[in-house]
This record gives C-alpha cells, structure tokens and sequence, in this order.
C-alpha cells in the first residue's frame, strides 16, 4: 500500500513540475486570468440569462438562492473538511520544492492546498448548469470552463494535480446531489415556462 501512496505522489510531483514548468509571459497573463474569479463574472451572468430565459422569475430566483447555497457549501467543506483536516502543504509551500516552481506574481496561495477549491467550485457550478439546462453545446464549454481553470492552478504552482482531480470529482458529486435534491423536494420551481 505504501508503495502505490508513494508512486501516486511521485506520479502528483512530477505532472506538477512538468505542467508548473511549460511556462512563458503570455501564458502567465493568460492563466492569471483565468485564475481569477472575477474575470468570469460575464460568464456567470451568461449562465443566469439561459436560466432566466427557460424559468419564470419565481424559479429563477430560487434556482439563484440554490445554487449561491451550493457554491457555499462546496467552498466552506473543501476547507473545513479536506484542507483544515489533510493538511497537505500546497507545492508552493512545500519546503523540498522551493527554487523549482514558477510562480506568477509571487503568489503562493494558502498553506494547505487539497482539495482545490477552485475545481470544487467551478465542477459543482458546471455540473448543476449542464443538469438543469441539458444544452449539448454549453456541456463543452463548461467541462473545457472546469478543466481549464483546474488546469490554472497548477500552472500557478499552487495545486499538484490530484488536488483539481479530486476536487472536480468532489464538486460533480455535490453539484449533482445538489440538483437532484432540490428537484425532488421543489418540482414546481423546475418546470420550464417552455
């Protein structure tokens, strides 16, 4: 068993320094960006407008106040429950690592760094969004959304790629639990205006 531990964290370190390592000016700019949550602000509007559009205001604005609920329950446990519980030190902190990551504008994160919060959230997002729209073309874009900015994280140097892996799956789960929940116990708030 150990062995399979320490191959799966030599197999984390060394995806982390290649993909961490592939790093030039522009692509700094770039995955900077997509780091932020702010720049996404136009997307999230976006995905409230197709919401809007297929639901009256009355489900709107309960599909709105579920979905802030989801985000905040998916950021709070992927601290509470994961970084504050497995203190796994983010490769920016990790003293054996030091002179061998790049980072983007001396950022460095938070001390723990499993799970990523950023993949967490924008799978749960996503997930939730591809169930209750079930637009085949806005499927793509979000998945390329969630693996794009997991993929940020550890260009940034601030996540190994088990950190975005399990937190991606950990956001599915929740997002997807989450809708199917609400739809079950609010079937009137689901029912399109179509």
């Amino acid at each position: 068993m150990n062995s399979i531990v320490s191959l799966l964290f030599e197999w984390d370190k060394n995806v982390f320094l290649f993909v961490n390592s592939a790093h030039n000016q522009f692509l700094d700019t770039i995955m900077w960006y997509v780091s932020e949550i702010y720049f996404w602000v136009p997307f999230y509007i976006f995905l409230l407008y197709l919401v809007k559009k297929r639901y009256s205001w009355k489900s709107f604005i309960v599909i709105f106040l579920i979905l802030v609920a989801l985000v905040g329950i998916v950021d709070s446990t992927t601290v509470h429950f994961f970084k504050n519980v497995f203190n796994r030190l983010r490769p920016s902190w990790q003293p054996a690592l030091q002179g061998q990551i790049h980072s983007v504008n001396d950022y460095i994160g938070g001390m723990y760094g499993f799970i990523s919060s950023h993949a967490a959230n924008t799978a749960a997002i996503a997930l939730f969004f591809i169930l209750l729209l079930r637009i085949p073309w806005l499927m793509g874009i979000l998945i390329f959304w969630v693996l794009l900015i997991s993929y940020s994280r550890v260009y940034l140097g601030v996540h190994y790629p088990t950190d975005v892996i399990v937190g991606m799956l950990y956001g599915s789960l929740i997002g997807s639990i989450f809708l199917y929940t609400a739809k079950r116990f609010l079937p009137k708030v689901f029912e399109t205006k179509l």
